[in-house]
């Protein structure tokens, strides 16, 4: 976990999953350059971590819908209620 330790700035959570394969994420922060195309994000989940690059996404109704290259619903279903962190 030492390659994760700089990314420590919670900016929000993954709410659930939109359609087969995009994440439901809600944001803690209002900074939209958090979830735009690109992105970086750290998920943090049951003590562990790992890294997502956002491919596409747009806000909806207070959060953003985005898919970072997960292919299933059971891969988008695993990662719901994970920690997202920035460093």
């Amino acid at each position: 976990m030492d390659q994760f330790n700089e990314w420590d700035l919670a900016v929000g959570r993954v709410r659930g999953r939109w359609d087969k394969a995009s994440l439901r994420l809600k944001p803690y922060s209002k900074n939209a350059a958090y979830f735009a195309p690109g992105s970086v994000l750290c998920l943090q989940k049951d003590g562990q971590r790992q890294l997502i690059t956002l491919a596409t996404s747009r806000a909806k109704d207070g959060c953003w819908i985005a898919t970072c290259g997960l292919q299933t619903e059971a891969e988008a279903d695993a990662l719901i209620g994970s920690e997202l962190f920035v460093d």
